[in-house]
């Protein structure tokens, strides 16, 4: 497992980020996701997103090879408790 996250302040309340996950399944598959964008906190546990993402899986049997890959923009809200 590869996980990579990258957060900076850049002004109170305003974050920019990055992530980014692989997850290995031996020769056979992988599955990889990629997200970066901004965040706006205008409470405590409450937050709302915007950016680009990516997410593809590859598998693999015998001959034949399988492939999903979504990506484009989003935009989202996030509430921890």
């Amino acid at each position: 497992i590869v996980v990579i996250n990258f957060y900076m302040r850049i002004r109170p309340r305003f974050d920019i980020y990055l992530q980014f996950s692989a997850l290995p399944f031996g020769r056979r598959a992988h599955f990889e996701d990629f997200e970066s964008g901004l965040k706006y906190f205008p409470q405590k546990n409450f937050s709302i997103s915007a950016g680009w993402r990516q997410v593809r899986f590859k598998l693999r049997r015998g001959e034949g090879v399988g492939t999903f890959h979504k990506s484009g923009l989003f935009a989202g809200v996030h509430y921890a408790f």
